[in-house]
C-alpha cells in the first residue's frame, strides 16, 4: 500500500513540475475540451457555438494553461465563474458574451479614433469608436485586450509629418542581369539597406534612366497614404507607425510587401508588370533632409570637356561633347609634344548601340579623312566586384585598324572607381591599373599600362 502511495505521489509530482502531454489531431473540438477537463477533474460549460475541430500538440502543468492552449488557434475564449469554467466566443448569447468579455476603454492622446481603428487591422472587429470621441472600446478577451493595448501604445504617438519617397526605374537586360546576381546572392528580391549602404548598392547598381519616375508622399508620422500611377500602372499602400514604415505594392497581378525601419529605411524591390522588369526604390525620413533624398539620376541632356596628358608620348588630348545619352556631338583635338610634333582632331557623332551599357558608335571625320569608331563594352557586377570587358575597332579609308581589347575587374565605392587587367592589341596584350573618381561635376583618370606609361587628366560634365 505504501508502495502504491509513494507511486502515486511521484507521478502527481512529475505532472505539477514537468506537465502532462496532450495530443489532438483533427479532433472535435467540444470532445477535446471535456477531455482535457476530465484530466484535471474540472467541470466546464460549453457555450453552443463552440464548434470545430482542432490539431494541436502540447503541454501543461494545470488545466487553465491546457484550455489557453487547446484554444489558442480558435475564436474562443474561456472564464472561471465560481467553480466551474465557462467557454464560448463572439457569436455566444448575450449571458454568456458578457461574461466572457468584459469591456475596456483605451483614452487616445495623440491620434483620432479611425486612424487608431484602421490601423489596428483585423483587430479592428473587437473594436467600437465614436468620431465625436478620442475613446476606443475593446470587447475582447484579455489576451486579445492586451494585444490592442500594446499596438495602441505604439502608434498613439504625437504626430509628425514623415516623408516617403519613391523612383520607379525600367531595367535594361544588363540592369537586370546584375540585380538577379546580386538577389542570388542575398536570397531575396527585396533588400533593404541604412543609409550608407543604400548608396553603396546605387554605386554598384549604376542606375541612369531616361524614363525614371519619381515622387514623394508626405504622411504623419502614424498614418496611411495610397500612390496610383497608371503608366506603368503600379499602387502603393503606405501605412506609416512610429519606428516602421510598410509599403504594399501593387504591380499588374502581383503584390509585393515590404518593411522598412528606422534602421533600414531605404528598400529596392524587383517587380515586373506589363511584361517589363522594373526597380522600384524607396526609402522615408522624418524630415526633407538632404542625405535621406533620392537623387534623381534621370539624364536627358549633358555637357563634357576633359583634358588627357600621356607621360610617354607627350599626347596632350582635349575632348569636348554635347548632346543627349542617346546621341551628341563629339570632337577630340590632339597635340603630340615630343618630335617630331603632330596635331590632329576627330569630329562627329556618337550614339549607343542598343543601350549605353552595351557600347557606342562614333561617326565622323578624322584628320579630314571619313572614319568610323566602334566600341563594344559590358560591365556585370557580382556583389561589389565588377568585370569589364570591352572591344574597340576604327575603320578609315585605309581599312580597319587591329583590334583592340580591355579585360579587367574591379571595384567601386562612393565616387572612386577601381579597375585592373589586362589590355591593348590581341597579339600585344599588356597589364593596366585604371582609377577614376566622380564627385558631383567634376572628374578625373589616372591610367597606367606598360606599353604607354601614365595617362592623366580630368574636366567636367554637366547634365540636366
Amino acid at each position: 500500500m505504501k508502495k502504491i502511495i509513494l507511486t502515486l505521489l511521484i507521478f502527481l509530482t512529475s505532472a505539477t513540475i514537468f506537465g502532462l502531454d496532450f495530443s489532438f489531431y483533427n479532433a472535435d473540438l467540444r470532445s477535446a475540451i471535456n477531455d482535457v477537463s476530465r484530466t484535471y477533474n474540472v467541470q466546464v460549460i460549453l457555450a453552443d457555438d463552440v464548434v470545430g475541430t482542432v490539431d494541436v500538440f502540447f503541454q501543461a502543468s494545470n488545466f487553465e494553461e491546457a484550455l489557453q492552449k487547446l484554444l489558442l488557434t480558435t475564436n474562443y475564449t474561456f472564464a472561471k465563474v465560481g467553480n466551474f469554467y465557462l467557454v464560448g466566443g463572439m457569436n455566444s448569447p448575450d449571458k454568456i458574451r458578457t461574461t466572457l468579455y468584459k469591456p475596456s476603454i483605451i483614452f487616445l492622446k495623440n491620434i483620432s479614433p479611425k486612424v487608431a481603428y484602421d490601423l489596428l487591422g483585423t483587430l479592428s472587429r473587437y473594436v467600437l469608436y465614436s468620431q465625436t470621441s478620442n475613446l476606443l472600446l475593446v470587447d475582447a478577451d484579455e489576451q486579445t485586450k492586451d494585444e490592442i493595448s500594446d499596438l495602441i501604445s505604439k502608434i498613439d504617438v504625437s504626430n509628425e509629418n514623415r516623408v516617403f519617397y519613391y523612383e520607379i526605374h525600367e531595367m535594361t537586360a544588363d540592369e537586370y542581369q546584375r540585380f538577379r546576381q546580386i538577389e542570388q546572392v542575398n536570397k531575396s528580391a527585396i533588400l533593404t539597406f541604412s543609409g550608407s549602404s543604400f548608396e553603396i548598392f546605387r554605386e554598384v547598381m549604376k542606375i541612369k534612366g531616361t524614363f525614371d519616375i519619381f515622387g514623394n508622399v508626405t504622411i504623419e508620422t502614424v498614418g496611411e497614404a495610397k500612390v496610383n500611377l497608371t503608366d506603368p500602372q503600379f499602387a502603393m499602400s503606405i501605412k506609416s507607425e512610429k519606428n516602421t514604415v510598410n509599403v504594399s505594392l501593387l504591380s499588374g497581378v502581383n503584390t509585393v510587401q515590404i518593411a522598412m525601419s528606422d534602421q533600414k529605411n531605404h528598400a529596392v524591390a524587383m517587380t515586373q508588370t506589363n511584361g517589363k522588369n522594373f526597380l522600384i526604390f524607396m526609402g522615408f525620413a522624418d524630415n526633407m533632409k538632404d542625405d535621406f533624398a533620392f537623387e534623381n539620376y534621370e539624364s536627358k541632356k549633358y555637357f563634357e570637356f576633359a583634358i588627357y596628358d600621356n607621360q610617354l608620348s607627350g599626347k596632350v588630348c582635349g575632348h569636348l561633347s554635347y548632346g543627349s545619352t542617346e546621341l551628341a556631338i563629339v570632337s577630340d583635338i590632339y597635340l603630340y609634344q615630343t618630335p617630331p610634333s603632330t596635331t590632329g582632331f576627330f569630329v562627329g557623332m556618337e550614339g549607343n548601340l542598343i543601350d549605353q551599357m552595351y557600347g557606342k558608335i562614333m561617326i565622323g571625320l578624322q584628320n579630314m579623312s571619313p572614319a568610323v569608331n566602334l566600341a563594344i563594352k559590358d560591365t556585370t557586377s557580382m556583389g561589389f566586384l565588377k568585370l569589364k570587358g570591352e572591344l574597340c575597332d576604327t575603320w578609315n579609308l585605309n581599312g580597319l585598324t587591329p583590334l583592340q581589347f580591355v579585360a579587367g575587374v574591379g571595384f567601386d565605392l562612393w565616387n572612386i572607381e577601381v579597375f585592373g587587367g589586362i589590355r591593348g592589341k590581341v597579339q600585344s596584350a599588356e597589364p593596366y591599373i585604371e582609377l577614376s573618381l566622380s564627385y558631383e561635376w567634376i572628374r578625373a583618370k589616372l591610367l597606367w599600362d606598360s606599353n604607354d606609361g601614365y595617362t592623366f587628366g580630368g574636366g567636367i560634365i554637366v547634365d540636366w
